[in-house]
């Protein structure tokens, strides 16, 4: 008998990502475009707290001189976090697979998806285990771990995509920590010893090394878990953090490299990007860079007008869409999202 544990995987939503406390940089965020003042009700079952919301402690370094933060804050202007407006939160998607974990009669692992239509789409085969990785409308990219095999193998060990219009199995390669993009795969890779990053085109198998090395550490010096905390895909844009922050364009097939000062690059982690911004957090806030104008800035505190003593439970984001960030305040079990522009000098 096969013990079947049954996970769902939920297409679309709003993805959002863990909060830290940022760095001020912004207009005035209670005041809408004709001066007039905006309100927020407060959440019902919502407690009031006297004090204003306490920044997280951490065990990191002590410190710079607040002058020294202050000073890059006051070189990254030109851009500012516009009005906040609320939105309302999209209906939860009809599940579009279950990823079905099973046992097979040899006792080796076995992964199967389900559509909703009761179709059943078999990852890997019998010689190993396949772990789905990521999932958009076009693929499914796996993590395949294939027992005592060698590259002669049918499917050996590496990252494969299952092609949800021709049910095709697309090779990638010895790889792991994907991120998925419509059609391009940005993943870690590894060459005698030396980590890169890689960018593989799912439709046309074109293969693009990014980064010719790439090291992702914690704070205390350990590698990091995640590892896509440092990288980051939104076709064309691809960014990783480095010694340096870098930025390859897919479409001109170039690389940029930024060397800011190193307290804005410090314990980054949430790389996001987007066709036109990336935006990441740091020890000391959060940060953006912008490619239409080369132009590094600070994201503010996002603390909505009316909320700055409410008692909420949890803050997800921000994430980028487009030039717009968008996050989350949930509070007794509900979601509050929230969104507001970033803003060009003299826009």
């Amino acid at each position: 008998m096969q013990k079947r544990i049954v996970y769902t995987l939920i297409m679309g939503g709003v993805a959002l990502l863990f909060a830290t406390t940022f760095v001020v940089a912004r207009e005035d965020l209670a005041s809408s475009s004709n001066g007039e003042e905006t309100v927020f009700p407060t959440p019902i079952g919502a407690q009031q707290v006297s004090s204003s919301i306490a920044e997280p402690t951490t065990s990191a370094s002590p410190r710079p001189p607040i002058a020294t933060v202050q000073a890059l804050q006051a070189q990254s202007t030109n851009l500012v976090v516009g009005p906040m407006a609320q939105m309302t939160p999209s209906p939860t998607p009809t599940p579009q697979y279950t990823v079905e974990n099973s046992t097979t009669d040899a006792g080796l692992p076995e992964h199967v998806l389900r559509d909703v239509t009761g179709r059943t789409i078999r990852l890997g085969n019998d010689d190993g285990v396949a772990f789905v990785e990521a999932i958009n409308e076009f693929y499914i990219v796996y993590a395949f771990s294939c027992y005592g095999c060698d590259a002669t193998a049918v499917l050996p060990t590496g990252l494969y995509a299952y092609d949800r219009t021709t049910n095709a199995t697309i090779p990638i390669g010895r790889g792991r920590d994907p991120v998925l993009a419509d059609e391009w795969i940005l993943h870690l890779a590894q060459q005698d010893n030396v980590k890169t990053l890689q960018v593989h085109n799912l439709r046309t198998g074109e293969q693009i090394q990014v980064a010719d090395e790439f090291a992702a550490r914690g704070w205390n010096g350990d590698h990091l878990t995640d590892l896509t905390q440092r990288y980051s895909l939104h076709a064309p844009t691809v960014a990783w953090v480095h010694n340096g922050l870098h930025i390859y364009d897919l479409n001109s097939r170039t690389r940029t490299t930024i060397t800011p000062d190193p307290l804005i690059l410090d314990m980054v982690q949430e790389v996001e990007t987007s066709a036109t911004m990336v935006i990441w957090s740091s020890y000391w806030g959060r940060w953006g860079y912008d490619l239409v104008t080369d132009t590094l800035f600070t994201i503010d505190t996002l603390i909505p007008p009316g909320w700055e003593h409410v008692r909420w439970d949890r803050v997800t984001g921000p994430r980028l869409d487009g030039e717009q960030l968008v996050w989350s305040y949930y509070v007794n079990g509900e979601e509050y999202i929230f969104t507001a522009p970033i803003v060009r000098g003299g826009q």
